[in-house]
């Protein structure tokens, strides 16, 4: 099984780091894979290594750089705790912030709603906190249930805190 692990993480990782498959590789992972990047970030994020965090940051950006949510909203969980980056507050709102408004992403409109009402980047706001969960939730409503049915109008959000550190 374990060479199994070890053969599914080089796959990930030459998906992500840009490398071609071989010709007839159904199935794999292609080639600047976002969603390669971020499960590489949880892998490592997962890992006892000893710069396993470090590493998981910068899966995690790469991800974020291709577009992935997941990943977008890891980022921004890395600044909060500190893991594998200096800590800042407000980079871990406005990763947040750009998953939740760019991205789509149902959990990170969650974490966005808790930055808000705990203060986490931005002025503590308990009211923008429940508006956003109340949209979150009208709109998860109106989806069936279905994150990727979910239409959501954040623009009103999209300047609040910071900009992204994309360094």
């Amino acid at each position: 099984m374990e060479a199994d692990a070890t053969k599914a993480f080089e796959w990930y990782r030459k998906a992500a780091e840009k490398v071609e498959r071989p010709v007839g590789e159904e199935g794999c992972a292609q080639p600047n894979d976002a969603e390669a990047a971020a499960i590489i970030g949880r892998f490592y994020a997962r890992s006892s290594r000893a710069n396993a965090a470090t590493l998981a940051f910068k899966w995690f950006c790469k991800g974020a750089e291709l577009g992935d949510a997941e990943a977008t909203l890891a980022v921004g969980g890395c600044y909060e705790r500190g893991d594998g980056v200096e800590r800042d507050p407000e980079q871990a709102f406005a990763w947040r912030r750009e998953a939740a408004t760019e991205r789509g992403s149902a959990l990170a409109i969650v974490e966005l709603a808790r930055c808000y009402e705990e203060g986490i980047g931005v002025p503590q706001d308990a009211e923008k906190g429940k508006e956003l969960r109340r949209r979150l939730d009208e709109a998860m409503k109106a989806a069936g249930g279905e994150e990727s049915e979910l239409k959501i109008e954040l623009d009103d959000f999209k300047n609040d805190g910071v900009p992204l550190k994309t360094d």
